[in-house]
């Protein structure tokens, strides 16, 4: 039987502390009103700022957020459509 390499169980326990995230990540986009960058959410759930950004791409790659890209950082904000599901 082949051993899985730390690098996949990373990826698998990633994976699922990201998904146990987006719904906190997603009231916090609600309840801010305004475009948050990676760092935001980040300070907010309490974890690293790459956990933060692999969070909010899955959440883009669902059509959950948008994505505006700025001179310097990438801002992230609720898709109106997710608002009044979270409502």
């Amino acid at each position: 039987m082949r051993e899985k390499t730390s690098a996949q169980g990373e990826m698998k326990l990633n994976h699922s502390i990201t998904e146990e995230l987006k719904p906190r990540a997603l009231e916090y986009l609600n309840s801010a009103g305004v475009a948050v960058g990676v760092g935001d959410v980040a300070k907010h759930l309490g974890v690293s700022w790459s956990t933060a950004r692999q969070l909010l791409m899955e959440l883009l790659i669902e059509n959950k957020v948008q994505c505006e890209k700025t001179a310097h950082l990438r801002i992230f904000r609720l898709l109106k459509k997710e608002a009044t599901a979270i409502e």
